[in-house]
């Protein structure tokens, strides 16, 4: 009794972290046949491969033989005896994507190792989302799988079932990485028609590869006379054995043709079909089959043609196929497809069970391919309305790829255009476009111009292989369809009402392409038009083109529109469902807040953003590393070192798995300040030389690249080289008087720096263009709302001018920065800007501005001098540490109890006299010493001695 149709799919698929359906049957490892012949000789060879100590001597096992030699019943039996863990994966023509092939290594991988490859899954995820697969960054997800695979102590087998069906690039590429950098526990085994595109000979000199041909392949007459007479009991003689198997030439599937057509013949008769066999036949095969089919009922012969359209059998989906076809004969063996199933496996008829249940099956390859021709010559008026009825099941199912596929083979365009319209989104998020693109070329040429949502996919497909001119020649189709359309209910599939949000989507693409062209202020009037076209609940859209305008609201500097955008994008593409969107949203929206001065909200948008990645299963991924960067930052500001490097690491390491070598380089800049921090000076300088070899050796954006020349600069100034830190920016074409200077903030930003440490540094005097400098960028800040850079240059002309010998205005500009940065918690901002900003806080504090807020940060100046003079072997009592903690007067003034307690301490009285002396406990002497320590910023006695004298306590 067969399953319902429903509960026979479900079983047979699950869902990825890339929401792929994956089809388990395509894992399984299919069991060794009961009619067998063992080839001892084969499995010998495939042996020796296996070297001791649980590992492989070779890397690659190669099966490559003709159809029906038997490859995949040899490594079948070598599989059930092995003694190995086996991960299998059957491939088809669909698999040549190559975001759909990883999914399905991993898939494979996670039947012996259940926990494999999800960090990985992540990762991929957030590249084919964010349509940013290319070779680096598919090596960098490989890299990351394959750390993960050498973790694994226990040796495995990888086996790559119908490798000939691949012809994807980028896979053979995938794959050939994977063998360059496999494990030595690993074993990957590869079956194919052919050979493959792979280094096939490199690894041939090196002894890691291990090759089984037809030659091999083919029986011997040995094993010819077993199979035929042992295992088919046809008592054929040994002559008849032996102009069989010449006849063949070995090859099993001819000789199993031959054994069922001689089934039921007298051993007279077998003697003769061997003698006609013999001569010169050049249609073997065709005979064959037709000896085979033709001793079959009608019905069977019916079942078997038409389910051959069917790369996988099962019970209902057969049912759906033959539905009305198949009719009901007094040798008819059943009705019913599952039962008609069973009765050909158990009758040797070309059928190989896909799971252990026996629900699923397909046909031996070559005995399909016949059936097939025998269906295009015979039957021909029935192809289509085969393939409409799999594409119906395989759609009600959920397996689109497979509905697709078939509504495509059937011609059924009309299907096959509503299945890729409705399912487009889903394989774009996923990174599938080259299947997508497989289904738009393989449509009639004018279907496209005739559906203009099929127009808006193909522009997508378009646009996520950067042909942004060809995405604009199919924009314009699909306006041009829309102009001239009738005026009616329909209109090429679409209702009228739903012109307007074709239109913008057509405004959504276009302005996302303006913003990769650089053309902002197109890019934005393009966003506002899509948003003023497309329907409120279009949340998918709006979320995208909402970042969109983000992204170019930022590159103006209107850090306030750039912060609403990218709320709203983050909203709406959570809404949607499209998790990626709505972590890069976040992101960006960090960033900005950041920018603005926002920290603690900062803060709150990484936690949130980090939540939303864990819930969502791509916690592991780089959109989560982005929100741990925006931590790292802020931890940094915070002064948080230990915190911030954590973050930070994370970061980084998450974008190397990616191959985003922004979010790498983002973290890693930060992570060369905290290491100038330290005063380890040979770290951060070679975290710049690594930095600068990713910018050279990947693709990164020139934001990107002036970066890491900034914190080169950073490294140089620090490391006392400042004249050489300016060369470095003028080379880049940095000049203090340039006016694009605001809209460069960062890197203009760093060319003060520069030149005031230059200044300090007595090089030159440059003071004049630094101020000039830091005006012309306080004043942009201050009129986008900027605040966090406003805080930045505040400090850094508190320096300038302090220099300069103004110290009135610099006191001015320090009160009005501290006044600033106080509610947000700013630290290293104002310790950056060196001994001038520490010189001046006292003064600020006795003006009453944020006494406590300045007395943290004169603590955190007292720490860089501890950490100066550790990194100059010094031992920080010769220093003047606590100048500016030291003239700091006290934030909260001592108790009369705590000056008699300390007047006894100056005097040198011990804890147990102050208490008789007082007549109280020594436990409350201790507690009054604490809160005098407290107050006056000291951890010992002698220090809180020198500092009550110093303030005129005692």
């Amino acid at each position: 009794m067969a399953l319902p149709s429903s509960n026979r799919a479900n079983s047979e698929q699950e869902r990825t972290a890339l929401d792929v359906a994956v089809l388990r049957t395509k894992l399984y490892v299919p069991p060794p046949r009961p009619d067998l012949i063992s080839r001892p000789r084969l499995l010998e060879r495939l042996n020796e491969g296996l070297g001791p100590n649980h590992g492989f001597a070779c890397k690659l096992v190669l099966v490559s033989g003709q159809p029906g030699s038997g490859k995949s019943t040899l490594l079948s039996e070598w599989a059930a005896g092995v003694g190995q863990p086996l991960a299998w994966i059957s491939l088809d023509e669909g698999d040549n994507d190559l975001v759909r092939f990883l999914v399905y290594v991993i898939a494979a991988l996670r039947t012996i190792h259940p926990d494999m490859g999800e960090g990985v899954l992540g990762t991929l995820h957030s590249l084919a989302t964010a349509g940013i697969l290319t070779q680096s960054a598919m090596e960098a997800v490989l890299t990351s799988l394959i750390n993960e695979i050498a973790s694994e102590p226990e040796p495995f087998i990888f086996v790559l079932d119908d490798y000939h069906l691949i012809r994807a690039e980028p896979i053979h590429k995938a794959v050939t990485f994977l063998l360059d950098h496999l494990p030595p526990q690993v074993h990957l085994v590869i079956s194919t028609r052919e050979d493959p595109p792979l280094p096939l000979a490199r690894l041939r000199s090196r002894s890691e590869l291990n090759e089984i041909r037809t030659a091999d392949l083919r029986f011997t007459v040995d094993e010819a006379s077993e199979f035929l007479n042992a295992r088919m009991g046809l008592e054929l003689q040994a002559e008849d054995v032996a102009t069989l198997e010449k006849r063949t030439e070995g090859w099993i599937v001819g000789l199993q043709m031959a054994a069922i057509s001689m089934q039921e013949q007298s051993a007279a008769r077998r003697h003769e079909f061997v003698a006609a066999f013999a001569g010169d036949d050049r249609y073997v095969v065709d005979y064959l089959v037709e000896e085979v089919l033709g001793r079959q009922p009608e019905s069977i012969r019916r079942f078997l043609v038409q389910t051959s359209i069917l790369e996988r059998l099962s019970g209902p989906l057969c049912d759906a196929v033959v539905s009305g076809e198949t009719k009901t004969d007094e040798d008819m063996v059943s009705d019913d497809s599952q039962s008609i199933l069973e009765w050909l496996e158990r009758a040797n008829l070309f059928v190989v069970p896909l799971d252990g249940r026996r629900e699923w099956y397909r046909y031996h390859h070559l005995f399909a391919d016949l059936l097939r021709q025998r269906m295009q010559r015979t039957q021909p008026g029935q192809i289509a309305a085969l393939h409409s009825r799999a594409s119906e099941w395989y759609g009600e199912q959920g397996f689109v790829a497979e509905a697709t596929a078939h509504a495509m083979t059937g011609q059924d365009w009309e299907r096959a255009a509503r299945l890729i319209e409705q399912n487009a989104w889903k394989l774009l998020s996923r990174g599938e476009t080259t299947t997508l693109r497989g289904w738009l070329d393989g449509l009639p040429d004018g279907l496209m111009y005739e559906r203009p949502r099929l127009g808006l996919v193909h522009a997508w497909t378009l646009l996520a292989s950067m042909n942004l001119d060809a995405v604009e020649l199919r924009l314009r189709a699909v306006e041009r369809h829309l102009a001239v359309a009738p005026d009616a209910i329909q209109l090429g599939g679409v209702p009228t009402e739903d012109v307007q949000r074709i239109l913008g989507e057509v405004a959504a693409i276009r302005a996302t392409v303006a913003s990769m062209r650089g053309r902002g202020p197109a890019a934005i009037q393009l966003a506002r038009e899509a948003l003023a076209r497309l329907p409120i609940e279009d949340a998918r859209l709006r979320g995208v083109v909402a970042n969109t305008l983000g992204a170019e609201y930022e590159s103006r500097g209107d850090a306030a529109s750039a912060s609403e955008a990218y709320a709203q994008a983050a909203e709406l593409s959570q809404t949607a469902g499209s998790t990626l969107i709505s972590l890069i949203a976040l992101g960006n929206l960090v960033r900005i807040q950041q920018i603005q001065g926002r920290l603690r909200q900062a803060a709150d948008t990484c936690h949130r953003a980090l939540g939303l990645a864990i819930e969502e299963g791509v916690g592991g991924t780089a959109a989560a590393g982005v929100a741990h960067a925006g931590l790292g930052r802020l931890h940094f500001e915070w002064n948080e070192l230990d915190r911030a490097v954590h973050r930070l690491q994370e970061a980084a390491d998450l974008g190397k798995q990616a191959g985003i070598m922004e979010l790498v380089v983002a973290s890693s800049t930060t992570l060369a300040r905290v290491h100038l921090v330290q005063g380890d000076v040979t770290a951060a300088l070679d975290l710049v030389r690594a930095m600068e070899q990713w910018v050279q050796h990947y693709d990164v954006t020139a934001t990107t690249a002036a970066e890491v020349m900034a914190c080169r600069a950073q490294v140089l100034v620090v490391d006392g080289k400042a004249g050489l830190a300016v060369r470095l920016m003028q080379e880049a074409g940095l000049c203090a008087t340039d006016e694009d200077a605001p809209l460069r903030h960062a890197q203009y930003v760093s060319l003060a720096r520069t030149l005031l440490a230059q200044s300090i540094g007595g090089q030159a005097d440059r003071l004049d263009e630094v101020n000039l400098l830091l005006a012309r960028l306080l004043r942009a800040a201050e009129a986008q709302g900027r605040m966090g850079h406003v805080v930045e240059l505040l400090a850094l002309q508190t320096s300038a001018l302090q220099v300069q010998g103004d110290t009135i205005q610099a006191l001015s500009v320090l009160e009005r920065a501290v006044s600033l940065a106080e509610p947000e918690g700013y630290v290293r901002t104002l310790l950056d800007g060196g001994a001038p900003v520490g010189d001046l806080l006292h003064s600020v504090a006795t003006r009453g501005t944020a006494r406590h807020y300045v007395r943290t940060l004169l603590l955190a100046f007292e720490g860089e001098v501890r950490k100066a003079a550790g990194a100059h072997g010094e031992r920080p009592e010769t220093r003047d540490e606590s100048r500016w903690a030291a003239s700091f007067p006290l934030v909260e003034p001592l108790s009369e109890r705590e000056l008699e307690v300390l007047r006894l301490v100056v005097a040198g009285l011990s804890n147990r006299e102050i208490a008789e002396e007082l007549v109280i406990t020594v436990g409350t002497v201790k507690w009054h010493i604490h809160n005098i320590y407290g107050k006056l910023s000291v951890h010992s006695r002698t220090r809180a001695i020198a500092q009550a004298r110093e303030l005129g306590l005692v």
